[in-house]
């Protein structure tokens, strides 16, 4: 008797248990194919929008860059043609201690116009290396949770890469297109 209860309770079980996933399996609340295409859509519309405003922060930053960068550029020229004119024109000007102290002075003011170039440098490429990381991390992101949604629902997407210039270095970034059920 215990045998046939055992039986017919491991039947019972092998039963429940395996008819569980199917009746999940059934209750499928997944997207349609045109939902999926319609949130790649919605996705690929926020990356190019995203791309844009990446494009017009990376002009402001390079417009910025490019202004302080000419104006320090003229002065480093200036002072440099008039150490050049003095050295000319008073070649024994390091024996005067007026003429010395002069060039020192323009030797001191050159260097800072160079350090202040370097500045602008380093402000520029990290303000422009922040731009592109964080519209690549982003847009990363964007389609990443996409194609998986996507596949949760038996949608293949992938990445189509475009290429974008932001402030003269040049980024891929992953719009979507579905490559098929």
């Amino acid at each position: 008797m215990r045998k046939i209860i055992a039986c017919v309770l491991a039947i019972f079980f092998f039963t429940v248990y395996s008819a569980v996933p199917a009746v999940f399996a059934e209750e499928n609340t997944g997207l349609s194919e045109e939902e999926i295409l319609q949130l790649v859509m919605e996705t690929n519309e926020k990356i190019d929008s995203l791309i844009v405003k990446a494009v017009a922060e990376a002009e402001k930053i390079e417009s910025k860059y490019l202004h302080n960068k000419n104006k320090t550029e003229e002065k480093m020229a200036q002072l440099q043609a008039e150490l050049t004119k003095l050295s000319s024109e008073f070649p024994d000007a390091k024996d005067d201690e007026k003429m010395k102290k002069r060039i020192e002075n323009l030797e001191e003011k050159l260097l800072k116009e160079k350090e202040k170039f370097a500045e602008f440098q380093n402000e520029f490429d990290r303000e422009l290396g922040d731009l592109i990381q964080n519209l690549v991390d982003v847009t990363n992101e964007m389609s990443a949770k996409t194609i998986s949604k996507a596949a949760e629902n038996g949608v293949t997407v992938e990445c189509t890469w475009v290429l974008v210039e932001l402030g003269g270095k040049k980024v891929w970034v992953d719009p979507l297109k579905v490559v098929g059920p």
